[in-house]
């Protein structure tokens, strides 16, 4: 008889701010694509580099066998403990477009919710692997009603 699978969701949470800033483009073309967002003030010229904050909350769905000798496909503590140690500790109250990689290193990649999920994904990726569960998606929110999800693909 083959082996029932299931699909666990756990959520972690943290706050961290960022702007949203292509070095490329002029300040204006910055204020146009990406408004409050950009870093800049469009009352105040001098201003730029001004992050805004947000209360992100990230779920990670994983797949796997449920053991039969423990019922579980991963013990949700094992995978709270990941999330804190490869999320929460590299993202809680941080300047992410100056503290976190890959956006320290390359400014030209955007701390978007779409490629903080892209990230994200490449944090727990092996040690799920090793945990032997397959990592399906990673969901960031950046407000209640806004959110990435990225699939691996």
């Amino acid at each position: 008889m083959k082996q029932p699978v299931a699909r666990l969701k756990k959520e972690t949470a943290f706050e961290a701010a960022h702007y949203l800033h292509n070095p490329k483009w002029s300040r204006e073309k910055n204020l146009a694509v990406f408004k409050r967002c950009s870093g800049f003030r469009a009352e105040d010229p001098k201003a730029e580099g001004m992050p805004h904050g947000h209360s992100y909350r990230v779920i990670v769905t994983v797949e796997g066998p449920i053991a039969p000798d423990t019922g579980f496909v991963m013990d949700f503590r094992g995978l709270k403990d990941l999330l804190n140690r490869e999320v929460r500790d590299n993202f809680d109250h941080k300047f992410i477009n100056k503290e976190v990689e890959p956006f320290k290193s390359h400014p030209s990649m955007q701390p978007t919710a779409e490629n903080m999920a892209l990230v994200i994904f490449g944090l727990v990726k092996k040690p799920l692997m090793k945990a032997k569960v397959r990592l399906v998606s990673v969901e960031v929110w950046e407000t209640p009603e806004s959110c990435a999800l990225y699939q691996g693909r």
